[in-house]
C-alpha cells in the first residue's frame, strides 16, 4: 500500500525542522565553547556570565525539540530509515546538551580563576579549545546534510584531543609540585581540560550517531 503523498510531506516537513532546531542548538552550544574557552583565557567575566545567561534559552530549546521529537513518534508513526533519523535528533541533542553543561562549568571556573593564568597552560587550553571547537563544527555539519563520510572524519580528530588532555595533565601536575600555592588554580585548569575533552568525545558520538543513521552501520573509529 502506499503512503499517502500529504502524510509522507508533512511528515519530510516536520523532519526538516526538526532537523533545524537540532542545528540551532548545536550553533548555541558550540558558541557556548568558544566563548568559555576565551573567557578563561582572557580572563574575561563579562564573556564567562553570557555563556551562564544563554544557559536557560539552551535548556527551553532542548525541551521544545525532545517534545516534537516526541510528537513525531506519535502523530506520524516512522519506520525503518524515518525512524532512525527521528531517534538519531532525540541522541544527538541530549550530547548537545551536555557539551552546553560542560561550556558553562568551564565558564565558572573561568570566573573562579582570578587573575591566575599559568601561560603556558593557558596556550594549551586555547590551542586544546580550537581543535574542540573544529570537531564540534565538523560533527554538526556531518548531521546538518548526512554525509556519513563526514561523520567518520570526525572521529579521527578525537587523538589530538586526547592528546592535548594528556599533556596539560602531565604540565599542571608538574606545575603544581614546583608552585604548590597554585593548586587550586591548577586544579580549576585540570577540570577544564577534562571538560573539554568531554565535549570532544560528545562530538566523536554525535558523528558515530550520524554515521549510523545514514548508513544503518556502526562507524569505525
Amino acid at each position: 500500500m502506499q503512503a499517502n503523498p500529504h502524510t509522507v510531506k508533512a511528515f519530510d516537513d516536520d523532519l526538516d525542522r526538526l532537523r533545524a532546531l537540532v542545528c540551532e542548538l548545536g550553533g548555541r552550544a558550540e558558541t557556548a565553547v568558544v566563548d568559555a574557552v576565551a573567557a578563561l583565557v582572557k580572563a574575561d567575566a563579562g564573556r564567562a556570565e553570557a555563556v551562564l545567561a544563554g544557559q536557560k534559552g539552551v535548556e527551553a530549546l532542548v525541551a521544545r525539540i525532545e517534545r516534537e521529537t516526541v510528537q513525531m513518534i506519535a502523530l506520524r508513526s516512522p519506520l525503518a530509515d524515518d525512524l532512525r533519523e527521528v531517534l538519531a535528533a532525540f541522541r544527538i541533542v541530549a550530547l548537545i546538551a551536555r557539551m552546553a553543561d560542560n561550556a558553562v562549568n568551564i565558564a565558572r571556573r573561568a570566573m573562579q580563576l582570578g587573575e591566575f593564568r599559568a601561560a603556558e597552560q593557558t596556550r594549551t587550553i586555547a590551542a586544546m579549545g580550537d581543535a574542540v571547537t573544529t570537531m564540534v563544527k565538523a560533527a554538526l555539519d556531518a548531521y546538518s546534510v548526512r554525509d556519513p563520510a563526514a561523520a567518520a572524519r570526525v572521529l579521527a580528530m578525537d587523538d589530538e584531543v586526547d592528546a592535548f588532555h594528556a599533556g596539560l595533565f602531565a604540565s599542571l601536575v608538574a606545575h603544581m609540585t614546583r608552585h604548590p600555592e597554585t593548586i587550586t588554580a591548577s586544579s580549576h585548569l585540570l577540570m577544564v581540560s577534562q571538560k573539554l575533552e568531554r565535549v570532544a568525545d560528545h562530538a566523536a558520538s554525535i558523528a558515530g550517531i550520524v554515521h549510523y543513521a545514514a548508513t544503518g552501520e556502526e562507524a569505525e573509529a
